[in-house]
């Protein structure tokens, strides 16, 4: 592994990390059932809304989902502080609920 690793990483260990995680992202089933879950969660918070799943267009390789209006994340960087502060306010308050009230982290750490 060299420089490009940490001491005491284990490569094997590492890469089937990866294999799962990337197994779970493209389970478009998984994805479906989570993303309803989550829409059910959050179906009283005016702040926050998630797409409706179009399980008629949607299958294993395919996952179909409404379109809602907004904004590209990267561009909230170039909009006031007022907005910048809110969206914080938001991805903080549904981070803190997905872990700490929900139990199910659905956002994508990398947001």
């Amino acid at each position: 592994v060299g420089p490009f690793a940490p001491r005491g990483l284990f490569l094997s260990t590492a890469l089937e990390e990866l294999r799962i995680a990337m197994k779970m992202e493209t389970d478009y089933e998984t994805e479906a059932r989570l993303t309803d879950q989550m829409r059910a969660l959050l179906e009283r918070d005016p702040e926050l809304r998630v797409p409706r799943v179009r399980h008629e267009l949607s299958s294993t390789r395919v996952l179909a989902t409404e379109l809602l209006p907004g904004v590209p994340f990267d561009q909230v960087a170039g909009m006031s502080q007022e907005v910048r502060n809110k969206v914080a306010r938001a991805m903080m308050r549904l981070t803190l609920r997905e872990l700490f009230e929900f139990n199910l982290m659905q956002t994508d750490p990398n947001w």
